[in-house]
């Protein structure tokens, strides 16, 4: 039940009180503002949100009369469940601010694993450290090919068996997939975390926009 003034901050008798989005734009080595059960918050707090999760990556506080310009390494991450009954809905405008990433249910081994860490505090013996992979730019970027397919998802959105799709992609999926084609992501995975997860959680509406990027990226 997040309100606007949990994350910018409070004016008080003994002076201002910076709210957690605030507190971390003012580490100029960057930061992590996590929000959780983003589905949760009031329609007034997503007027913070909106604006640092777009291109303008900064928040006017009128309380304490300053813009706050969130550093390069700065980056907002929020989660929720689609799914849970008595949470409200995330809306297109705010889901298209992020990049989306389902998180299944892990497998019967790993969840195992979190098990036994809960009941004696031990380590998991088999997880390994993880080195990150260089990743090689990729300067061929197909854009024609992406706007047509964002013309399909549109076209896909506006028909009547669009029982699980919100909406059509905006011009800033499209960017964003390409961006991350750019960085070195695979075709079909960028298009999924920017294209399709964020617009729908229907599962068959996922496998037929998945099936739509196969006919143009292999």
């Amino acid at each position: 039940d997040t309100l606007a003034a949990d994350l910018i901050g409070r004016r008080m008798p003994d002076g201002w009180i910076d709210g957690s989005a605030t507190k971390s734009l003012r580490y100029k080595g960057g930061a992590i503002l996590y929000l959780d059960e983003l589905g949760e918050a009031r329609p007034n707090a997503m007027v913070v949100v909106h604006p640092l999760a777009d291109d303008v990556r900064s928040l006017e506080v009128r309380g304490n009369n300053e813009i706050l310009e969130a550093p390069p390494n700065w980056i907002l991450v929020a989660s929720y469940n689609p799914r849970y009954q008595l949470q409200n809905s995330v809306k297109p405008s705010t889901a298209q601010r992020f990049i989306t990433i389902d998180l299944p249910f892990p497998d019967a081994k790993v969840e195992k694993q979190i098990v036994g860490i809960g009941l004696d505090g031990r380590d998991v013996k088999e997880i390994k450290d993880f080195q990150r992979e260089k990743i090689q730019r990729n300067e061929n970027v197909p854009v024609d090919e992406l706007i047509k397919l964002a013309g399909d998802y549109r076209r896909m959105a506006q028909s009547a068996d669009a029982a699980g799709l919100r909406e059509g992609p905006g011009p800033r999926l499209v960017k964003r997939t390409a961006q991350l084609i750019q960085y070195g992501l695979p075709d079909l995975l960028s298009i999924e975390v920017v294209m399709i997860n964020p617009l729908t959680y229907d599962s068959d509406q996922k496998k037929a926009m998945i099936d739509t990027a196969h006919k143009l990226f292999r």
